[in-house]
């Protein structure tokens, strides 16, 4: 009997621990683009040159296995707002995914972690994500550039780099920003 006490006395506790959520994808696009008013969920399947084009505009071969690439445009009535892109790459054994909102113009609108399997002191917090606003694809947009790394989680740090140039990269080559698929 006392057992059975202790058990629904933990349970009772562990119900009263806050869960962490995190916004859905919808949520944050118009939190970015307020006015949107038509978000359209599109897959592409990108070809080995086109991955290859991507990679040296990135600067590196950021992404070897997947072809699949996922995101959302962005429309208020027949205007293009710009895309987000859904980004899950391996960071040390575990997936992380990024929302990474892109403009027309080619710069990076927001950065928002969706999901991760790291421990929470290797999360990249909200505030340090927002140094990639504004930003467009260049030599600068590194840890060697003029991006730091969080203090203590250098590879999470690296890898939220490597999907945000990925992103801008796909942005440039298959969406025109210089001279894409169209």
């Amino acid at each position: 009997m006392k057992r059975v006490k202790i058990f629904f006395l933990v349970a009772a506790s562990l119900a009263a621990v806050p869960v962490m959520t995190r916004p859905a994808v919808e949520e944050i696009i118009r939190s970015v683009f307020f006015n949107v008013d038509r978000m359209e969920k599109k897959t592409l399947f990108l070809s080995k040159d086109e991955i290859a084009r991507v990679n040296s505009l990135a600067g590196g071969n950021l992404r070897e296995a997947s072809s699949l690439l996922t995101y959302y445009e962005c429309r208020k009535g027949n205007e293009l707002l710009g895309r987000a892109y859904i980004d899950t790459r391996t960071v040390r054994s575990r997936s992380q995914s990024l929302l990474v909102v892109v403009g027309t113009s080619c710069e990076v609108k927001n950065v928002t972690l969706l999901a991760t399997g790291e421990p929470g002191e290797y999360e990249p917090l909200p505030g340090w994500l927002k140094i990639f606003t504004g930003r467009r694809l260049d030599e600068k947009l590194s840890i060697r550039g003029d991006v730091d790394a969080m203090t203590g989680a250098t590879l999470t740090s690296d890898a939220v780099i490597k999907s945000v140039r990925w992103c801008l990269a796909v942005e440039n080559v298959i969406h025109g920003c210089a001279g894409g698929r169209r």
